[in-house]
């Protein structure tokens, strides 16, 4: 059963991704569990001077308010227009996607993954280059993302280098204290 926070999360996420969502049925046999498909623009991020489109697909089980997954967790495909390789996400219970800055200063923009996990509101947030017709994560930390402002401002610039901010907890407070140096 979801906790009251995962349900809100999961709702969150349909709010703010400014993706356009498709419901389908899926093959299962299963009527309440759906096809979800997300879209998220993101920039140019193989320097091609054309916009790409990252698309997510998964299906989600209405009867139980969750990602629907053979197991406790889920690899989810990331899909990319303009025929650039996929990325897949192991161990997630859904992705969200977003452009960030040019942080390796190669002329086309990098991705932020946020990936849910199971421990509530906590995701890992990644930092993904589309280098050499391949994908490299540069970083990746953790977040507790529970509104729509926590997730912008994760990657800083500062004196000319770019970081990445993650949450930490101390004394059942929340801070934004992990700071990693991109290259």
């Amino acid at each position: 059963m979801k906790t009251t926070n995962q349900i809100l999360f999961l709702s969150f996420l349909a709010i703010i991704s400014c993706s356009k969502e498709i419901n389908s049925p899926t093959q299962s046999n299963d009527k309440n569990i759906q096809r979800i498909q997300k879209k998220f623009k993101i920039g140019d991020i193989n320097n091609d001077r054309i916009n790409d489109i990252a698309t997510v697909d998964y299906n989600y089980d209405f009867n139980n308010d969750q990602v629907h997954c053979k197991n406790n967790f889920c690899s989810i495909i990331v899909r990319f227009s303009n025929k650039i390789p996929s990325l897949e996400i192991t161990n997630t219970r859904s992705v969200y996607v977003e452009k960030t800055n040019d942080v390796t200063k190669d002329g086309a923009n990098e991705i932020l993954v946020f990936s849910l996990t199971n421990e509530g509101f906590w995701n890992i947030i990644s930092v993904y280059s589309f280098q050499n017709n391949g994908w490299k994560e540069l970083a990746n930390t953790k977040a507790f993302l529970s509104e729509p402002r926590q997730f912008k401002n994760r990657v800083i610039q500062s004196d000319g280098d770019f970081f990445l901010i993650g949450d930490d907890w101390t004394d059942d407070l929340q801070e934004r204290s992990l700071k990693l140096k991109l290259p």
